[in-house]
């Protein structure tokens, strides 16, 4: 048996009634039946309901929908079984209308209740997770008294964006898979659910708990997502479980401390700003290379773009810019060469519309062939003003603050564990 949960009504009552009752599907409305009303009056007796307790506006009702597979139960017993679980769920506190649909190949329940109980005007309420914790558990037990099947695992139905399932097609990393190697990196480096959210928001996350949730964003995503959302293994108590395990294991064996190993000799060749592009895109190839996400996801996020990364880098060499002043510079030297080109073309297109070379076929096609070249050479040149602008951009105002705060993060991650060294190795005395 299947369980699709609930769905909250919020627009006109009336409609969704109607939808449930109609006698195409529920043979000829033989299948219909109220809940502490009749079907033909369900409708106004809840809205009498809300008027008698001034409670008109918000949510309206509710919506359960439960679904058996074919040929397991008859539509006379399913409407049974919807009735027996709405008495063990509501009790006889709301009113409502259950009717069976027979007009697809699996037999399915429609239950519509009222959000205001008859009997004292109170709102019905559900927390969240009440599908799964109360309303699937209900379900699942009658299903086992009626010998009917039972969905096995937590029942959820795993959505995912446009972007996320052609990532999956492809065979790349998702966002959801990125959030979880950085929990993994983090979860390396913690002993405590204190220290995992310290280390996720030096990686640039920003936590959000409440009463029974604690949920993170990265840079640049527009919600929030749960850690119980990410799968097994993320969970609260499956985090908890994990620190445990590190704290357990420093406390058998104290690591050495890490050693810093230094740049490569390529490094020395350069220097100013080609000096910090060799070192972010050295960070962004490894990265791309293991396939796993080092670093925070400001840095990250520039993964994608390191085709750009290194373009901007050979325009630096190309031209041998070392600061911010000497491409400033270079850039203005590209663009007055550009105003220059832009006032011979103009000489090609002042001719091109004399009758003469209008005339001349041979002569007219001589001054297409320049104009050509002339857009080429000046799609370059832009091209080159852009990679400037590009340059000057990330040199002040991205690469030098990632650079410093993966610095950052990485000098108090070493703090922190010098700090739980010299703590355990005191405990050991």
């Amino acid at each position: 048996m299947a369980f699709n949960g609930m769905r909250v009504i919020h627009g006109n009552l009336g409609d969704r009634l109607r939808y449930i009752m109609n006698s195409a599907k529920t043979e000829d409305g033989l299948l219909v039946v109220g809940i502490n009303t009749t079907p033909g009056a369900a409708l106004g007796d809840m809205m009498r309901t809300k008027r008698k307790y001034g409670k008109l506006d918000k949510r309206q009702g509710y919506h359960i929908i439960q679904s058996f597979k074919p040929g397991e139960i008859e539509a006379g017993d399913a409407l049974r079984f919807g009735m027996e679980f709405i008495e063990k769920y509501l009790g006889n506190r709301y009113e409502g209308v259950a009717a069976v649909h027979t007009d697809r190949a699996h037999v399915h329940v429609h239950i519509i209740f009222n959000s205001v109980s008859w009997v004292d005007g109170k709102k019905y309420h559900a927390a969240r997770g009440e599908y799964l914790e109360r309303i699937r558990e209900l379900c699942d037990e009658q299903c086992r008294a009626w010998g009917l099947s039972v969905i096995e695992g937590d029942g959820r139905v795993r959505r995912t964006t446009k972007d996320e399932a052609r990532r999956v097609r492809q065979g790349r990393p998702t966002c959801r898979d990125q959030i979880r190697a950085d929990i993994d990196r983090a979860i390396g480096e913690s002993v405590t659910m204190n220290d995992l959210e310290r280390a996720l928001r030096l990686q640039g996350y920003v936590i959000k708990r409440t009463a029974k949730t604690v949920s993170l964003k990265a840079p640049g995503m527009e919600r929030f997502v749960r850690f119980k959302s990410l799968g097994e293994g993320y969970r609260t108590k499956d985090l908890q479980q994990r620190l445990y395990e590190n704290f357990r294991a420093m406390k058998r064996v104290v690591p050495a401390e890490r050693v810093k190993l230094p740049e490569p000799e390529e490094l020395d060749r350069y220097v100013g700003i080609q000096a910090q592009y060799y070192s972010i895109t050295r960070q962004m190839r490894k990265l791309a290379e293991k396939r796993h996400l080092r670093y925070a996801p400001a840095l990250r996020a520039e993964i994608r773009k390191m085709e750009q990364w290194q373009e901007d880098f050979r325009f630096q060499e190309k031209h041998g810019i070392t600061s911010v002043e000497e491409l400033r510079a270079k850039r203005d030297e590209i663009q007055a060469a550009i105003s220059a080109l832009v006032e011979q073309r103009k000489e090609i297109y002042r001719e091109r519309r004399t009758v003469a070379a209008r005339e001349n076929p041979q002569r007219m096609a001589e001054l297409d062939a320049k104009l050509e070249e002339y857009r080429i050479c000046l799609a370059g040149l832009r091209r080159e003003v852009r990679i400037a602008d590009r340059i000057e951009e990330r040199v002040l105002y991205r690469v030098e603050p990632m650079l410093a705060a993966e610095e950052a993060r990485r000098e108090i991650l070493q703090e922190m564990k010098n700090g739980k060294q010299k703590s355990m190795r005191r405990e050991e005395r």
